[in-house]
């Protein structure tokens, strides 16, 4: 008797969102609880064109997402800032009382609430992130170089020794 599926409508949006997400193949699969295999199953065949439309469009959707962070990164973005600060003041004001004929005038402290509200703008910009996109987007142009040289002693040519092994005379099989 062959195992039950696991493939339904429920899994195929798993991986699918997970993958919108920025998820890789692997990771997504991960998280909709099938292996990496199962889902190359899915996607292959005429069959199943559908599923792996939508999978190929949620990569394209999350690499669009990632890119277009990357850019407002690289090329900077308008980041306001609004800071508003309340505090009390006290201030003195004048209070005139009548008695009769009498007058008086005195001075008192009346507490005052002050609000002040400071907006700024300023140009938000990272040079890594761009940098970042043309390594993984331009790598041979930019991508970090890397060579290897191999050397002998003392900088000199590298001296290779090949030994080869010697059957004794009537021994076989080996």
């Amino acid at each position: 008797m062959a195992r039950p599926t696991k493939r339904n409508p429920e899994t195929e949006a798993k991986v699918v969102s997970a993958l919108r997400s920025g998820l890789t193949r692997v990771a997504a699969c991960a998280e909709a609880g099938i292996s990496d295999q199962t889902l190359l199953n899915w996607t292959a065949g005429k069959s199943n064109l559908g599923f792996l439309e939508s999978v190929r469009a949620a990569e394209g959707e999350a690499e669009a997402k990632f890119t277009r962070v990357l850019e407002l990164a690289a090329t900077g973005y308008d980041a306001g800032m609004v800071v508003e600060t309340t505090e009390t003041i006290f201030r003195k004001r004048k209070v005139t009382t009548f008695e009769g004929d009498v007058r008086t005038v005195t001075e008192e402290e009346v507490p005052v609430i002050v609000t002040r509200r400071t907006e700024t703008q300023r140009q938000e910009f990272d040079w890594k992130a761009a940098e970042s996109w043309l390594k993984r987007r331009r790598s041979q142009s930019w991508g970090d170089k890397q060579t290897t040289e191999v050397v002998g002693e003392g900088g000199g040519p590298v001296t290779v020794t090949i030994i080869e092994p010697v059957i004794p005379a009537g021994v076989s099989g080996l």
